[in-house]
Protein backbone atom coordinates (compact mmCIF):
# COMPACT_ATOMS: atom_id res chain seq x y z
CA UNK A 1 0.00 0.00 0.00
CA UNK A 2 2.88 2.35 0.70
CA UNK A 3 4.07 1.90 -2.88
CA UNK A 4 0.70 3.07 -4.23
CA UNK A 5 0.85 6.19 -2.04
CA UNK A 6 4.34 6.95 -3.32
CA UNK A 7 3.24 6.59 -6.93
CA UNK A 8 0.28 8.92 -6.33
CA UNK A 9 2.57 11.43 -4.64
CA UNK A 10 4.87 11.40 -7.67
CA UNK A 11 1.93 11.85 -10.05
CA UNK A 12 0.57 14.74 -7.94
CA UNK A 13 4.03 16.32 -7.92
CA UNK A 14 4.51 16.06 -11.68
CA UNK A 15 1.06 17.42 -12.49
CA UNK A 16 1.48 20.16 -9.88
CA UNK A 17 4.86 21.18 -11.26
CA UNK A 18 3.44 21.29 -14.79
CA UNK A 19 0.58 23.52 -13.63
CA UNK A 20 2.97 25.83 -11.78
CA UNK A 21 5.15 26.19 -14.87
CA UNK A 22 2.14 26.79 -17.10
CA UNK A 23 0.67 29.32 -14.67
CA UNK A 24 3.98 31.17 -14.36
CA UNK A 25 4.63 31.41 -18.10
CA UNK A 26 2.44 34.48 -18.55
CA UNK A 27 3.85 36.14 -15.45
CA UNK A 28 3.14 35.68 -11.78
CA UNK A 29 0.70 38.55 -11.50
CA UNK A 30 -2.26 38.33 -11.61
CA UNK A 31 -2.20 34.92 -9.97
CA UNK A 32 -3.83 32.34 -12.21
CA UNK A 33 -6.01 29.43 -11.20
CA UNK A 34 -3.49 27.03 -12.74
CA UNK A 35 -0.72 28.39 -10.54
CA UNK A 36 -2.83 28.02 -7.40
CA UNK A 37 -3.90 24.49 -8.35
CA UNK A 38 -0.28 23.55 -9.04
CA UNK A 39 0.89 24.84 -5.68
CA UNK A 40 -1.93 22.96 -3.96
CA UNK A 41 -1.05 19.72 -5.78
CA UNK A 42 2.62 20.09 -4.86
CA UNK A 43 1.65 20.63 -1.23
CA UNK A 44 -0.58 17.54 -1.28
CA UNK A 45 2.19 15.52 -2.93
CA UNK A 46 4.61 16.43 -0.14
CA UNK A 47 2.04 15.58 2.53
CA UNK A 48 1.20 12.26 0.89
CA UNK A 49 4.91 11.39 0.57
CA UNK A 50 5.70 12.24 4.20
CA UNK A 51 2.65 10.76 5.89
CA UNK A 52 1.95 7.76 3.65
Amino acid sequence: MRRAHQILAIVFGVVGAALVVRGAVGGLWPVSLQLLAGILLLFLAVLRWVYA
